[in-house]
């Protein structure tokens, strides 16, 4: 049609007819702060997608935590009795949005939706990566989500075989800012 002009977001679909303009990732930089020395406080959200169970991040989690870590759940249909802290099915955004600012590390499945909104609160968020192989998900496009952000460094992917707390403490001691036009 003429006169209309046509972008991507992608650069590997940077086509002739499809000029890259950027993405939304390049809103955010991360830098690092003073590493934290005192117990974390962990929010871990999980999605509330139905049918999908996200156990294996609910196990990971657990591994990883200490006693004296304040931790609040959201954990949607992953539900389990028994959990340190604080657990519920779901939250309003309004509560999801309070335990983001308040924590110290947020962990989430790797929905654009959950990363975006710990992003624009300055937090640098941790990833549980839902597999369809585990019936997690539907697919695997969180994966290529994950990889994008661990890339642009701006998130790190905790590994559900093997947890470390270092994915915690590296995430909570990251500060996330957005750029300003000028940059």
């Amino acid at each position: 049609m003429p006169g209309v002009e046509t972008y991507t977001q992608h650069s590997s679909w940077n086509l002739k007819k499809w000029t890259y303009i950027g993405s939304l990732l390049d809103k955010w930089t991360v830098s690092n702060s003073t590493p934290i020395e005192r117990p974390l406080k962990v929010f871990v959200t999980l999605g509330t997608i139905k049918p999908y169970v996200f156990e294996r991040a609910v196990d990971a989690v657990l591994e990883i935590l200490r006693p004296s870590d304040s931790v609040v759940w959201q954990l949607g249909t992953s539900w389990r009795d028994g959990l340190p802290g604080e657990s519920f099915r779901e939250l309003t955004s309004e509560e999801v949005d309070f335990n983001i600012r308040h924590a110290d590390v947020v962990i989430t499945h790797a929905g654009v939706g959950s990363i975006i909104n710990i992003l624009d609160a300055g937090s640098s968020p941790v990833l549980a990566i839902r597999k369809k192989r585990y019936n997690e998900h539907i697919d695997d496009h969180q994966q290529q989500i994950a990889d994008t952000m661990v890339k642009r460094g701006l998130a790190q992917a905790l590994d559900l075989e093997r947890p470390d707390r270092s994915t915690l403490l590296t995430a909570a001691y990251r500060t996330v800012e957005t750029r300003s036009n000028d940059e």
